[in-house]
């Protein structure tokens, strides 16, 4: 083993490579290529441990996360648009002012998360504020900013 570790590969979808480094995981590896501005669109991150990764800014659109665990991440200004989040775990994951609109979050673990002025489809928000609403103590807060943003995506619609 080298100094900086092996190569790792980040591979779209279709199996070619976006993305290659010589780093000690593929974590370090894909915050590498956020900070190199690298687009992972389409990228295959199926099942990745990116727990705690900084990932801010980067684009991740039409990327497949499922089953990836991002908990406690950092994916402010993101942009994963109709990506898979599947039954990834998110929690404590940060995605302030990140852009989810289309993004499949079905089974994921989503308890702490913050989506602070996140970017989501009225459909979207409607349905994660019917879910979230089994957590007693987040309903309220969740079911209000839910009805305030659909209003304004209403609006901006029409």
């Amino acid at each position: 083993m080298t100094l900086f570790g092996k190569t790792y590969k980040i591979k779209n979808i279709e199996g070619n490579v976006i993305f290659k480094a010589k780093a000690g995981s593929l974590k370090k590896c894909v915050e590498l290529a956020v900070k190199e501005k690298v687009s992972l669109y389409r990228a295959n991150l199926k099942g990745a441990d990116l727990k705690g990764a900084n990932l801010e800014g980067a684009n991740i659109c039409h990327a497949d996360l499922e089953g990836a665990n991002l908990e406690g991440a950092n994916l402010n200004k993101a942009s994963l648009n109709f990506s898979n989040l599947d039954k990834a775990n998110l929690q404590e994951t940060r995605f302030e002012e990140a852009d989810l609109s289309g993004a499949d979050r079905k089974g994921a673990k989503m308890s702490g998360a913050d989506f602070t002025s996140a970017l989501f489809s009225s459909k979207e928000i409607k349905r994660y504020a019917i879910r979230s609403s089994q957590e007693p103590d987040t309903a309220k807060i969740i079911d209000a900013q839910a009805e305030i943003m659909v209003a304004m995506l209403d609006k901006k619609q029409r």
